[in-house]
């Protein structure tokens, strides 16, 4: 009985002690802010989406009058 409750407890502290050392997720990099990328790269990925808005009274402003990039 003894030695069970002495493996119980060495189990818990190694496993505390894992888990310290070696956390679960490790720190991801911060991702830059999302820029625009044009018009071409999203034509490109998303044709339908893009014939479509293309025909809304936004789509040709935007993309035959653009007031910046």
């Amino acid at each position: 009985m003894k030695r069970r409750v002495a493996l119980g407890v060495f189990y818990a502290v190694f496993l505390s002690y894992l888990q310290i050392a070696w956390p679960a997720e490790k720190e991801t990099a911060k991702q830059a802010p999302a820029t625009y990328v044009g018009n071409e790269v999203c034509k490109a990925c998303h044709p339908a989406q893009f014939e479509k808005f293309s025909t809304t009274l936004m789509g040709k402003i935007f993309l035959y009058n653009p007031r910046d990039e």
